[in-house]
């Protein structure tokens, strides 16, 4: 099974969950990217980016999921976080993610997105581009690294 399979496979497993769920959210990082078929060999897990009252709905509809991660802010990041054990990925939440730049707290904004059917459940991920945007802005050289990458599938699809 490839990596990109366990990613929708474990979406379908989320989906009645993620169907309940009030406000936007968005699959990002590498889980996105794969989706985008991005030549990413591997993921740990699936990232979305919710609203503060899903991520407490999901942490109710989840409660024997919950891996109880240390939501405290990092350097780069707060949000109210939450980590969820599926059979093939674990999905991590990130519920009004913040990031920090420029000496201060920014929210988290995904700007230009598509939506991709997994089953009845349309889950919309960043475009390539803003992926792109997204990676700058994160500022990690492992995100400057996935540019690259990015490039190269953006390359291919203008062929």
């Amino acid at each position: 099974m490839t990596i990109r399979e366990k990613i929708i496979r474990t979406l379908h497993q989320a989906a009645s969950e993620l169907e309940q769920l009030h406000d936007d959210w968005y699959v990002f990082g590498s889980a996105a990217s794969i989706l985008l078929e991005v030549e990413l060999e591997n993921t740990t897990d699936i990232d979305i980016v919710t609203s503060g009252r899903d991520a407490e709905l999901l942490k109710t509809l989840w409660h024997t999921k919950n891996l109880h991660v240390d939501s405290k802010p990092s350097e780069l990041f707060c949000s109210d976080l939450s980590r969820y054990h599926f059979e093939l990925l674990d999905i991590e939440i990130s519920g009004n993610l913040e990031v920090y730049r420029n000496n201060k707290w920014q929210k988290f904004t995904i700007y230009d997105y598509e939506v991709i059917p997994v089953g009845k459940l349309l889950v919309k991920i960043p475009t390539l581009q803003e992926q792109k945007n997204i990676l700058h802005f994160f500022g990690r050289e492992k995100d400057l690294q996935k540019i690259k990458l990015i490039d190269k599938r953006i390359a291919e699809t203008e062929l």
